[in-house]
């Protein structure tokens, strides 16, 4: 959400976002990315076909990316 973003929301709304609600949304985006990051690496890899692959790395990437969905979908399902 952007700050200008934030702002309609604030003053349109009686149950506007807090700042927290804000913060916590950018940190999950910031992890979706770098989730995001790390899965097209994975995809890089692969069809090089050069190496193997690091499976405990993409088991944790896909766990990570898990979590990062998760706490999107209650940020969103707290409004």
């Amino acid at each position: 959400m952007s700050l200008s973003r934030f702002l309609v929301e604030c003053g349109l709304s009686k149950d506007a976002p807090t700042w927290e609600d804000r913060q916590q949304r950018e940190r999950a985006i910031i992890q979706l990315i770098r989730t995001g990051n790390n899965l097209n690496q994975i995809a890089k890899q692969l069809n090089a076909q050069r190496g193997t692959i690091d499976y405990a790395n993409l088991e944790q990437t896909i766990k990570t990316l898990r979590a990062v969905l998760q706490q999107i979908d209650r940020l969103c399902h707290q409004q």
